[in-house]
């Protein structure tokens, strides 16, 4: 019978009960319950039960990922317990012992990684919980460099069309299913939790909507129309309903992977498919169907869509024969330019590549002859393979401009491999990347060319960073270096495109990354980042990067005052107090003082909760966030205004319309840059407007005729020259995404440093788009309008906002006060008959 509450002290833990996320399993396979009985010493058994409850309870990992690292610890265990060995007891002596183990079996680099991985990460679980207090070994020692291997793994023609040709003989369902394979390249975990409503049709298209376990989301790619013709009678005949499962198991579940796979094993054994040697093997058809499309031209970005990929470097290793393909592609390439790749090598011109050959680098006018890179400049062959890769990558993604500063960094890059010191350099593997930089460096110092390029930023201020140069061989290098396989929370730099969560971010700015390099203590690393996984479940980005920044801070001040705090666990009030302090007296601007301690203690506080350190949790006071510091409220003057508009206008057409229209609207400038295609309605004979506010919610407001005029240009200008898009104002490189804060604010600061445009004071002006907005206020409460119609005109919630918007205006008490002050002023002249002479001309000249 279940039970209520799980019994996480049992020897045997059966899935069910745990109360899962249906998303975090996979229902293909055949998973039902977890074992410990296998431990024999109960304290390895209770150790391993917690790990597992942890992980269970917790991280919200797919449950397969956490069984296969849990069956790789529970089999080093069971070593351990061989020789008499508790798992607390272990050493590194232990973990080698098993690892070797692992190369005598012949266990691959990826494999062995994941089993050295898990060990580690269980034992990073017992230092946390303080079953030990340091981990035996560092994983870094232990794990290989995995090498990449593409295996083709494209079903040959004639093996699936001799299944196609006999799949009649095949049962009902198994038809069915292969050809989701064949036609789709579904991943065979997709196919056998299918559902009866997956499939649809839209305009003239038909489509099917695939709940990838993998991933965990859904996909919805287009599907042949005999497919659907075909799932349509399947799901009429068997009456299966929307949310039933199509291929279903004895109990009604998912058909279970290992059944569809044997029955498949079967079928083309008994009709003979080639010869009956052919081995069934689901996941070949993924090649196949992607091999099929880039034989087709589909461009590789819609073959990743296609297979659900997240990235493309994924989508490469399952097109097969690419060597062969991109050879053919560059003699048709050669061939349409005039010249065969026979004559270019009869003209000893193999090693030069030539930015005319690369349409999106061809600038007008006549070619140049330095308008390439030179690679006979290289003395090894190996030399010549590696930058060859790296330049043609570039020459396809770069700019005409950017490639003309990388030749430049690679001509000197050349001669830096051909001095003494590279002699015996055969490629750019033959040392680390960091031993390249330091010798690159020392080699330019020499040579008389400058390490350090001097940056000016669009306020005018310098600073300091690499020279190009160093900058460009660090690119070469890391586009060379091994892919990075680890999950993504395991690295230290999360691209937030690879995490399973829904980054809840605002779309004016491009956050891709978070950084956690510079919290230089290991333990707290990784500490702060599953406290940021599990924030990023519940705020906003711009949130999640204000808590790692006061972390970066927070682990500096660590680093340089407690050398010896190595873990968020031995932080107590003493040390917090002397950083707060520290905080509060360095010297710089105070002002985000209140939001990074509030920030801190978030992070902090979340820690404490992830890693059961109770002391974090109660580690803050109520007083120990000091008051906010109010930014000074700055409105710009009417004739500030109208300098700054003078020059708006003369700036690009779109980009001086979304300022015009901004000011006009007094809008966020995220709403402004968020404004749709069909924001215009008119409304009882009135011009209104519906904003999407990322901070808050949507409203509407009405507008004048002016601005409906300027605003309806501005969809024009952009329906014309991208067509249909989800914002008026959209990035011109990447136009399903809105035009970016930082790019209009450089062209502003730009024309601003250009043009010595400076305020009243005399000075340059700053750029502050919300600096328009409290324009718009102050000019909403000289009308005399009440504080409940400027909050909804300007969007605000609470009423208490729009002070902020009197304060920097005093006409309305101007106004108010003017009666009063006039009748006190006739009093004060009345008092001045005996003040003197010069104070009877006062009253006289009134």
């Amino acid at each position: 019978m279940q039970q209520e509450q799980i019994q996480w002290e049992a020897n045997v833990w059966y899935l069910e009960r745990l109360h899962l996320g249906k998303h975090r399993i996979d229902e293909s396979k055949s998973l039902i319950s977890i074992s410990f009985m296998e431990v024999k010493e109960i304290q390895n058994r209770e150790i391993l039960q917690a790990y597992m409850k942890y992980e269970l309870g917790i991280t919200g990992q797919a449950v397969s990922t956490i069984v296969r690292r849990f069956v790789c610890i529970r089999n080093f265990i069971e070593l351990l317990e061989q020789e008499k060995i508790l798992a607390i007891h272990a050493t590194v002596a232990e973990v080698k012992k098993y690892a070797d183990g692992l190369r005598e079996r012949g266990i691959q680099a990826k494999g062995f990684n994941e089993r050295i991985f898990g060990i580690g990460h269980f034992y990073k679980f017992m230092e946390v919980k303080q079953y030990i207090t340091r981990m035996p070994f560092r994983i870094e020692y232990f794990q290989q460099k995995e090498v990449i291997v593409h295996h083709d793994r494209s079903v040959e023609e004639t093996v699936y069309m001799e299944i196609l040709k006999k799949l009649y003989l095949f049962p009902e369902r198994l038809r069915c299913m292969f050809l989701h394979l064949w036609c789709l390249g579904l991943r065979a975990s997709e196919v056998c939790t299918l559902k009866g409503n997956a499939y649809y049709q839209q305009g003239e298209d038909y489509w099917i909507q695939v709940y990838q376990v993998k991933m965990k989301n859904y996909k919805r790619i287009p599907i042949p129309q005999a497919l659907y013709q075909i799932m349509k009678v399947y799901l009429k005949k068997h009456e299966i309903q929307p949310e039933e499962f199509i291929f279903k198991n004895s109990r009604g579940g998912a058909c279970l992977y290992g059944t569809f796979r044997t029955q498949m094993i079967e079928a083309c054994r008994e009709n003979k498919i080639a010869n009956g040697e052919y081995l069934f093997q689901s996941h070949d058809y993924r090649h196949t169907v992607a091999t099929m499309f880039y034989d087709s031209h589909v461009s590789l970005q819609s073959i990743r869509d296609y297979l659900g990929h997240t990235y493309e470097e994924m989508t490469r290793q399952y097109i097969d024969y690419m060597p062969q393909r991109i050879a053919k592609a560059n003699d048709e390439f050669f061939e349409m330019q005039g010249s065969s790749l026979a004559s270019w090598l009869k003209k000893e011109e193999k090693d030069i590549i030539y930015f005319s050959d690369f349409p999106n680098l061809q600038e007008t006018g006549t070619r140049k002859d330095n308008g390439k890179f030179d690679l006979t400049l290289l003395p090894t062959q190996e030399l010549k393979e590696e930058f060859r890769g790296y330049i043609m990558y570039r020459c396809k993604n770069g700019t005409f401009r950017a490639l003309i500063q990388d030749r430049t960094a690679y001509n000197h890059i050349a001669k830096f491999l051909n001095s003494r010191i590279n002699r015996r350099i055969k490629s750019l593997g033959d040392r680390n990347p960091e031993k390249w930089i330091s010798l690159l460096k020392g080699w330019m110092l020499e040579q008389g060319i400058t390490i350090v390029k001097e940056k000016k930023s669009v306020y005018g201020t310098v600073s300091y960073g690499e020279a190009v140069t160093i900058l460009y061989f660090r690119n070469v290098l890391k586009f060379l270096g091994p892919e990075d396989l680890r999950d993504e929370i395991e690295k230290d730099v999360w691209e937030l495109k690879n995490l399973d969560i829904k980054i809840r971010s605002n779309p004016i700015y491009n956050v891709k990354t978070l950084d956690f390099r510079k919290i230089y203590q290991p333990d707290i690393r990784e500490e702060c980042k599953k406290a940021v996984y599990m924030n990023l479940q519940y705020e906003a980005i711009g949130t999640v990067q204000g808590e790692l920044t006061i972390m970066r801070i927070f682990s500096e001040y660590l680093q340089k005052e407690y050398s010896k705090i190595k873990s968020c666990s031995e932080i107590d009030r003493e040390v917090l107090e002397e950083f707060l302090i520290h905080l509060s007296t360095k010297d710089t601007s105070h002002s985000a003082n209140s939001s990074y301690v509030i920030s801190l203690r978030r992070q902090l506080e979340t820690i404490g909760k992830i890693y059961s350190y109770e002391r974090l949790e109660h580690l803050f006071i109520n007083t120990d966030i000091p008051p906010e510091v109010n930014a000074e409220f700055r409105v710009y003057s009417d004739d500030e205004m109208k300098r700054l508009n003078a020059e708006i206008t003369q700036m690009d057409v779109q980009i001086a319309r979304c300022l015009l229209i901004h000011q006009m609207l007094g809008t966020r400038i995220s709403d402004t840059l968020t404004l749709r295609p069909d924001c215009l309605t008119r409304e009882n004979g009135q011009d209104m407007i519906e904003i999407y506010q990322v901070k808050t919610k949507r409203y509407k407001k009405p507008i004048s005729k002016e601005l409906a005029k300027l605003l309806q240009s501005s969809i024009e200008y952009t329906q014309e020259k991208f067509g249909d898009t989800e914002y008026i104002f959209v990035n011109e490189k990447e136009p399903d995404r809105p035009m970016q804060y930082m790019a209009i604010k450089t062209k502003v600061m730009s024309m601003i440093q250009e043009k010595q445009l400076k305020d009243d004071h005399g000075e340059l002006f700053g750029f502050g788009t919300h600096m328009f907005r409290h324009y718009y206020g102050v000019k909403l409460t000289e009308m005399h309008l009440d504080d409940w119609t400027i909050a909804r005109l300007l969007g605000h919630k609470r009423l208490n906002n729009v002070q902020h918007y009197r304060k920097m205006s005093n006409q309305r008490m101007a106004d108010e006060t003017r009666e009063v002050r006039q009748r006190m002023s006739d009093i004060i002249y009345m008092s001045l008959a005996r003040w003197g002479e010069e104070y009877e001309q006062i009253r006289q000249d009134d």
